[in-house]
C-alpha cells in the first residue's frame, strides 16, 4: 500500500466534518484530533519551528532548505493566518480536476434580511395583517431571476437566497452574493439596499432590516502584481506534462484572504471531483500525482529563481 493511500484511509476515519453552529475553534473535536495526529507526523517527518496553536487551531511548521543559495521561501496553505508563516508566496491545495489552477476568485458579500410582520387572526386580518413571509417573497422576486448559481458560469455573479425562515410576524432571509467585478459587486449589493428601500417605503415604518458584510475579495489583483508564484506553478505543471487549465474560482479559498494580507497564494489542483456533494470522490493516482507536483514545485523554485529565468 502506498504511502499516500496508507495515510488517506488513516484520516478518514476521523469524522472532521465542521459544525456552522458551533462556537468553538475548531468546531469539531474530530477536527483537533487529526490536526494532533499531524503535528506528530510532521514531527516524526523532521520539520522544526512546529507549533500548533489552540487558540486558533493553526498548525505549522518549517522543512529547512538544503542549498546554500538564497531562493523564496515556498508556502502550502490549508489554513488562513499568515501570522509565523515566513513565505514569500504560497499555494492553497484547494479542490480542482487534475490541471486546474487558479488566482481569480469571487468578491463575496452576507446579507442578512429581518423581515418583522403584524399577525392578526385571519378572519379579521383586512387592513392589518402584514405576512413577513410575503414580503420575503417580494424581495427575491425584485432580484434578477437568471442571477442565480443554476443559471450562470464563468465570470457571471450572482445572487443565492441560502437560507429562508419565518412566520407571518417574522421572517429571515439570507443571501450570498458574489461576483468577480468589483464594480459589479459593488453593483449587485447596492441593487439589493435599493429593493430594501423601495420596499420599506410601502409601509407606514420600516418592516426590513438588512445587515450586510463582506467576506472576502477577488486575489487577481494581488498576484497580478508578483506572478512569480504563477509562472513557476505553471511552468512546473507543464515540465510533468501536465496541461494547465486556468479559470476563474467560482467561489473563495484560503488564498483570497491570505493574498488580501500581503502573502500571494494561487490555488492548484487536488485532483478530487464534485466537490461538496455526495458524489464527491478523489483517486490514488490523483492524489500521488498532486503530491508529486508540490514536490516538483519547490525543486523549481531553486532553478526558477537563480536563473531569473521570464517564463510567462
Amino acid at each position: 500500500m502506498s504511502k499516500i493511500l496508507e495515510r488517506f484511509l488513516r484520516y478518514v476515519k476521523i469524522n472532521t466534518r465542521s459544525d456552522a453552529n458551533s462556537l468553538t475553534i475548531p468546531t469539531t473535536s474530530g477536527q483537533t484530533e487529526l490536526l494532533l495526529i499531524l503535528q506528530e507526523e510532521l514531527e516524526q517527518q523532521g520539520l522544526s519551528k512546529i507549533k500548533y496553536n489552540t487558540k486558533n487551531a493553526f498548525l505549522t511548521g518549517c522543512l529547512t532548505k538544503n542549498t546554500e543559495n538564497m531562493i523564496p521561501a515556498i508556502g502550502f496553505i490549508a489554513h488562513v493566518d499568515t501570522a509565523d508563516f515566513p513565505a514569500d508566496f504560497a499555494y492553497t491545495v484547494d479542490s480542482g480536476r487534475i490541471g486546474h489552477f487558479e488566482y481569480e476568485t469571487f468578491n463575496a458579500a452576507k446579507a442578512i434580511l429581518t423581515i418583522s410582520g403584524t399577525s392578526v387572526h385571519p378572519g379579521t386580518a383586512y387592513g392589518m395583517m402584514v405576512n413577513a413571509l410575503k414580503i420575503a417573497y417580494q424581495i427575491d422576486s425584485c432580484l434578477p431571476q437568471m442571477d442565480v448559481p443554476e443559471h450562470t458560469k464563468g465570470y457571471e455573479g450572482f445572487y443565492l437566497l441560502h437560507d429562508l425562515s419565518g412566520t407571518i410576524s417574522c421572517a429571515q432571509m439570507t443571501y450570498i452574493i458574489r461576483d468577480h467585478d468589483q464594480v459589479l459587486f459593488a453593483h449587485r449589493k447596492n441593487e439589493l439596499k435599493r429593493i430594501v428601500a423601495e420596499l420599506n417605503r410601502q409601509f407606514d415604518s420600516p418592516r426590513i432590516s438588512l445587515e450586510m458584510k463582506d467576506q472576502y475579495y477577488n486575489m487577481k489583483e494581488v498576484i497580478m502584481q508578483q506572478m512569480r508564484c504563477v509562472d513557476l506553478a505553471l511552468h512546473t505543471m507543464k515540465k510533468n506534462q501536465i496541461e494547465p487549465i486556468i479559470t476563474p474560482f467560482r467561489g473563495g479559498t484560503d488564498g483570497s484572504k491570505i493574498s488580501l494580507m500581503g502573502l500571494p497564494t494561487p490555488n492548484i489542483f487536488t485532483g478530487g471531483e464534485n466537490f461538496h456533494g455526495q458524489y464527491e470522490f478523489i483517486t490514488l493516482e490523483a492524489m500521488e500525482l498532486t503530491a508529486n507536483i508540490l514536490i516538483e514545485i519547490v525543486k523549481e523554485n531553486v532553478v526558477f529563481y537563480n536563473s531569473c529565468a521570464n517564463i510567462r
